[in-house]
């Protein structure tokens, strides 16, 4: 028989996980990559224009406040006028314009602007030392990588992406121990055929490169698939709006699947059996 106390336990359960169920996250995220990480949006009805690319849809998935996550790095740029601004306090990424996969892998403790495949500013490099707004070193909770249009533009080879990459992957590592990286494969290219050629032999070896790593903190995100075919029609490279929007929802989608980022019901479950619990409690005392 379902009593009365066994009756007002149970909408107390529930009204915990109404309360309790919207929490998602506290996180620490570092954005590396291109200038697909720094949103850059184009297509036939908009101008060339900065945006918040998936980051502001990763914003929202993360619980659309900034005390669910804070975004790191020394770029800065949020939605252009007409398109879904992230806080002020929320833009920060390291997603540069041009860079390659090397051109990333010398910013991290370096500053290697002067070098081949950087056409946009590197900050003062040294992402990693000094790459917080205060210039203190930066100890994100997770990375979010996605790099290598770039490289397959300039001409490189799947092989020496590949192991540009490996390199670059060595150095997260040694460099940030206890962060959890997300490594994303390539969107779609329709701009050119060899250069899509080249981008899906990588894509197809990116997941093994990250389980050479031998680590539980690596993770691979089929960004490409996740993406499909919503690629701008101007440039043929960077996604829409709605593929943008696509991305941020696989990387949360990955931070939830390797539990980084509890599934909603859980943060319920665990708010509203403290929440029983606390009330039985208190019925025994004035038992």
């Amino acid at each position: 028989m379902i009593t009365f106390s066994s009756r007002r336990a149970l909408c107390l359960l529930g009204l915990a996980a109404l309360t309790v169920g919207s929490a998602r996250a506290q996180l620490t995220i570092l954005p590396l990559g291109d200038s697909i990480t720094f949103g850059y949006n184009i297509d036939s009805t908009q101008p060339a224009q900065g945006s918040a690319g998936y980051r502001y849809q990763l914003f929202e998935d993360l619980g659309g406040s900034t005390s669910d996550v804070t975004f790191l790095g020394s770029q800065s740029d949020n939605g252009a006028s007409g398109l879904p601004a992230l806080p002020s306090s929320e833009t920060q990424n390291e997603g540069h314009n041009g860079y390659t996969i090397e051109g990333v892998d010398a910013e991290l403790e370096g500053n290697g602007n002067t070098q081949s495949g950087r056409s946009d500013s590197n900050n003062g490099g040294y992402w990693l030392t000094s790459g917080s707004p205060g210039g203190m070193p930066l100890n994100p909770q997770v990375v979010l990588l996605d790099i290598g249009t770039n490289d397959a533009t300039d001409g490189e080879s799947a092989t020496t992406m590949e192991a540009q990459l490996a390199q670059l992957l060595n150095d997260l590592k040694s460099d940030l121990p206890n962060a959890q990286i997300f490594v994303g494969n390539l969107t779609l290219r329709t701009d050119n055929p060899a250069f899509e050629a080249v981008e899906a032999a990588y894509n197809a070896d990116v997941p093994t490169l990250v389980a050479d790593e031998g680590s539980s903190n690596f993770h691979f995100v089929d960004i490409h698939t996740a993406v499909g075919s919503n690629i701008n029609d101007v440039d043929g490279q960077h996604p829409t709006a709605a593929g943008y929007a696509l991305m941020g929802d696989a990387w949360d989608n990955a931070l939830v699947e390797s539990g980084v980022v509890p599934e909603p019901s859980t943060y319920a479950l665990m708010g509203a059996g403290a929440f029983l619990l606390a009330a039985i409690a208190r019925r025994r005392r004035t038992a």
